[in-house]
C-alpha cells in the first residue's frame, strides 16, 4: 500500500492557517491535523523519456555534463535541472548561467572560430551603444 497523502483541506482565519485535512491517496481517509504554518515545496519528478535510449550519462541528480555544458555525445548540451556536475548549484541563478554556459558552447561547436568567451544579450554591440547613449544622459 503507498502511503501517499495530499493536502485536500486547510482551516483557519485570516491569513492564519490552524489546521489541515491529508487524504490519502489510496484508502480516501482524512487525516486532520493542528499546524503552525503551511509551507509549500513544489517539487518535480524526472522523466528523461527517450533521452536515456540516447546512452546519455546520467547519476540520479540528472544528466551528467561536463562544465561548458557538454554531454558525452557530441554536439548534444543541456542546463538547468536536467543536468549535473561537480559544483551544480540547485538554484534558479544556477540554471541561468548553465543555459549561457549550454548556447555558447553549441556555438562553439557548431562554429569553431566563434568567441570563445561566454556572451549574453547585454554584450551584445546593439546594447553596448545604447548603454553609451544612457550614460552620456546622466
Amino acid at each position: 500500500m503507498i502511503d501517499e497523502k495530499n493536502l485536500s483541506k486547510l482551516y483557519g482565519q485570516g491569513e492564519q492557517i490552524s489546521h489541515v485535512d491529508l487524504t490519502h491517496m489510496e484508502t480516501g481517509a482524512i487525516e486532520r491535523l493542528e499546524v503552525d504554518e503551511v509551507v509549500v515545496n513544489h517539487g518535480y519528478k524526472r522523466n528523461y523519456g527517450a533521452l536515456l535510449d540516447w546512452g546519455m550519462e546520467h547519476s540520479d541528480y540528472g544528466i551528467i555534463v561536463d562544465g561548458q555544458m557538454d554531454t558525452h555525445l557530441p554536439g548534444v548540451f543541456g542546463a538547468g535541472d536536467f543536468v549535473t556536475y561537480d559544483s551544480k548549484v540547485r538554484l534558479i541563478a544556477g540554471a541561468f548561467n548553465d543555459a549561457v554556459l549550454a548556447v555558447n558552447s553549441a556555438a562553439l561547436y557548431m562554429d569553431p572560430t566563434a568567441n570563445k568567451m561566454a556572451g549574453v544579450s547585454s554584450h551584445h554591440e546593439i546594447f553596448r551603444e545604447r548603454n553609451r547613449t544612457f550614460a552620456r544622459r546622466k
